[in-house]
């Protein structure tokens, strides 16, 4: 199954999320606030941003030549994924 097909439909993985409703609370946020308040590993944090990425969920914001990554919300992620699938 595709990324885009899993925003669509809000079948993300547990981890996934997770980092997701991090963010919709909290957002903006870096990878280690991330981290910090999930308690979840790295690289679990790291392919949950990859995922909301690519579907367009989350937008990332590099500041200070890419020392700095911020991550937020884009306009259309305001609901979270299980009402997005819901409404389609």
């Amino acid at each position: 199954m595709d990324m885009m097909n899993q925003g669509e439909r809000g079948e993300y993985a547990p981890n996934v999320q997770v980092v997701y409703r991090e963010l919709r609370n909290n957002a903006p946020l870096t990878q280690r606030d991330l981290i910090e308040n999930t308690n979840l590993p790295f690289r679990v944090v790291r392919d949950a941003l990859k995922e909301l990425k690519q579907d367009g969920s989350v937008q990332e914001l590099v500041y200070s030549h890419g020392h700095l990554r911020l991550y937020l919300f884009t306009e259309h992620a305001t609901e979270s994924p299980e009402q997005q699938s819901s409404a389609a």
